[in-house]
């Protein structure tokens, strides 16, 4: 998105399409991951741009008492509501949104039934690995269902970082976007291995297949989605279509109301 924007360059995209990080990596490490939001804080960014839970609590809290703080763009994180980092939807901090990543566990869970419809709780025999993940096949699983795009998640994240600096979105107005598609990953080898056979209706579903190593869909552990790519289109096509997608996020003074008045519903 930056570079279709003309915001980056084809070296520097290069750069991030190597998984190179800019800053560092925290490494899951809390303490190392606090200080490099202070860091990055003490360069008076105009945006800031987190991922996962831990890391976007910790670049929520630093801010708060801000006079003037930057905006947030978090992302890969399951719930910010029950985190502390929003209240609802529209009920944040003014500088702060975009994206939920919600596995869909109602749509999961029946997958497991499209396996085995006898599948108890506790069957010790033939049970495949599942995972809320698809690309989990290649780290063992069997069948791996949930939200995974990454790729989509950082789309998400441009279109409000852009449209921030485009003058075109109040971000205070944005609300938090619920990404909860599900994708679907086999790994046929591992079945085999287990002596299972995957149903047709679960293979029906996949999004890809691994068998023989390779996957039917080009998908790999280093780039783990179906088609991570943008749609080709002019710069304004594009700036069109992005800016009704974030239009679909703005928040009224009734949402607010209404989402206020569950709040407050749910606390009696």
């Amino acid at each position: 998105m930056l570079q279709a924007y003309g915001y980056i360059n084809e070296e520097e995209r290069a750069t991030l399409d190597q998984r190179q990080d800019l800053e560092g990596d925290a490494a899951y490490d809390i303490g190392l991951a606090n200080l490099m939001v202070r860091d990055a804080l003490d360069k008076n960014p105009d945006a800031l741009i987190t991922i996962t839970t831990p890391v976007s609590q910790l670049a929520v809290n630093a801010t708060l008492e801000m006079d003037d703080p930057p905006i947030i763009v978090f992302n890969v994180v399951p719930n910010p509501y029950v985190a502390g980092i929003a209240d609802a939807p529209c009920i944040k901090p003014a500088h702060v949104s975009a994206s939920q990543f919600l596995a869909p566990y109602d749509r999961i869970v029946p997958l497991m039934l499209l396996q085995n419809p006898d599948m108890q709780v506790a069957n010790e025999h033939r049970l495949p690995v599942m995972y809320t993940a698809g690309n989990a096949v290649y780290r063992g699983a069997t069948i791996g269902a949930g939200v995974y795009s990454y790729f989509k998640e950082g789309v998400i994240a441009a279109r409000m970082l852009l449209a921030h600096w485009e003058g075109a979105m109040d971000i205070a107005a944005a609300g938090i976007n619920l990404q909860n598609d599900m994708s679907v990953g086999v790994n046929l080898d591992v079945a085999a291995d287990q002596g299972l056979e995957i149903s047709p209706e679960v293979l029906a579903a996949a999004d890809f297949v691994v068998e023989d190593g390779q996957s039917s869909e080009g998908v790999t552990p280093g780039l783990p989605e179906v088609n991570p790519y943008l749609d080709d289109m002019t710069v304004d096509q594009r700036r069109a279509v992005d800016l009704a997608f974030l239009e679909t996020l703005r928040c009224t003074d009734e949402m607010i109301a209404e989402q206020q008045a569950q709040l407050d519903a749910d606390s009696e």
